[in-house]
């Protein structure tokens, strides 16, 4: 719908696009992000876009999910040894644990709810994107581009898809992933088990660290499906406003 005079001044962005990054609102499951939250506090953030509260909730759950042992934990009661799982929890901050846990869960579906409710406003009253995509040291161009090509770059390396897609801030993670990999001994371990040492293998790996991973891989190949999607739809969008405001006559009504 084509924004009136009376609407003009309560237009909202739905995304605004830098050299570095594409920043957008689209609608989302709630219970789809709410589950990525549970899963590793900080992506559910990550996927909302809100990218500062996401780098706080990250580095929070790293810090106190060392500190609490919680993996190891995790790690002694999928193996049977419940006492082992006992023992390694550090009750001192353990108890800190859990109410930001279940606060990053509870307001990333919040905020998903809020973010649907602006979007569909901002269709029905007109909406606009912000663009300032070329600076002297990247750019930014929206095209079409390939879900299934971001997803196997993100499984191959973590990162590479979300370089193909021009999502830049959320490269600034794959540094940790290093740090995972490096402490948890993964690539050792995988050459174990190429050899068939697989007592090796078990024995290298450091569970606290390598816990981490699973969730890691998946959130980076979820999110460059995700926004691969939701960026091909704002670039039909951006096309249709610029043809809107370029060719259309400002009397024209779009029928219902």
């Amino acid at each position: 719908m084509k924004p009136t005079k009376s609407t003009e001044n309560y237009r909202s962005v739905i995304a605004a696009i830098s050299p570095f990054m594409t920043n957008n609102i689209d609608i989302k499951n709630p219970s789809v992000v709410a589950w990525w939250s549970a899963a590793y506090p900080g992506f559910g953030h990550f996927i909302l876009g809100n990218y500062f509260i996401g780098f706080i909730l990250f580095v929070h759950e790293i810090a106190l999910n060392i500190l609490s042992g919680i993996n190891w934990a995790i790690y002694y009661s999928f193996t049977g040894q419940f006492e082992q799982a006992v023992q390694a929890i550090d009750k001192k901050w353990f108890v800190a644990y859990f109410p930001v846990y279940f606060f990053t869960i509870w307001n990333s579906y919040q905020q998903t709810r809020l973010q649907n409710e602006d979007y569909i406003i901002a269709r029905q009253i007109g909406y606009n994107i912000y663009s300032n995509s070329i600076s002297l040291y990247s750019f930014n161009r929206l095209e079409e581009k390939k879900p299934y090509v971001a997803v196997v770059w993100s499984i191959l390396a973590p990162g590479l898809g979300h370089i193909y897609i021009n999502r830049l801030f959320i490269v600034l993670l794959v540094p940790l992933l290093i740090l995972f990999m490096y402490m948890s001994n993964l690539l050792p371990a995988v050459q174990y088990t190429m050899v068939g040492d697989f007592e090796s293998a078990r024995n290298i790996t450091n569970p606290q660290w390598l816990m981490n991973l699973p969730s890691f891989y998946g959130f980076m190949a979820y999110d460059a499906y995700l926004k691969t999607i939701e960026y091909n739809k704002l670039y039909k969008r951006y096309q249709q406003l610029h043809l809107e405001k370029t060719y259309q006559h400002q009397q024209f009504q779009m029928p219902i």
